[in-house]
């Protein structure tokens, strides 16, 4: 239920969004995030096993 709310507040906010500079390397930005999600979660799973 979170999810959609959170879902629905952001399409809501889209329309007023402005492009930011720097935008062509989002996807740079978002592998590095992705990396650093992973890593996070192989560390808590280490901790774990």
């Amino acid at each position: 239920m979170r999810q959609r709310g959170c879902v629905a507040g952001l399409m809501r906010a889209e329309s007023k969004f402005r492009r930011v500079k720097g935008y062509r390397h989002m996807p740079q930005l978002l592998k590095a995030l992705d990396r650093l999600v992973l890593a996070k979660d192989i560390d808590q799973k280490r901790k774990i096993a």
